[in-house]
């Protein structure tokens, strides 16, 4: 039950902002254990937060999941991830397929857009 009330304020949280879902767990779940292997700093925005959380070691505690400085949460509150790591971050999302851009030195990949 949990669940499915995260997953609806998730969508009121979007459409209050028109933005469109992009990722989904299994894609976040395979961008974040390479991020992991390759120990790649992000930063983390979520979908209720002005502004994103450092994320010096991404970790992730429980199926579907992410874990920051305010304790875990759930992949369908991640509106984007940022990182200065181009290349490496750039490859890993284009190879789950995850939207992203580069711009200004760095890549933001998109859960939300």
């Amino acid at each position: 039950m949990a669940w499915v009330m995260s997953r609806r304020k998730a969508r009121k949280l979007a459409d209050a902002r028109n933005l469109v879902a992009l990722a989904n767990d299994t894609k976040w779940t395979e961008f974040f254990l390479e991020i992991m292997r390759l120990e790649i700093p992000l930063q983390i925005k979520r979908l209720y937060e002005d502004e994103p959380d450092e994320c010096a070691k991404v970790w992730i505690p429980a199926k579907n999941y992410f874990d920051s400085a305010h304790g875990p949460d759930l992949f369908l509150f991640i509106e984007s991830t940022r990182s200065i790591a181009v290349e490496e971050v750039a490859r890993v999302a284009k190879s789950v397929g995850l939207e992203f851009s580069v711009e200004s030195g760095q890549v933001t990949v998109y859960g939300y857009r």
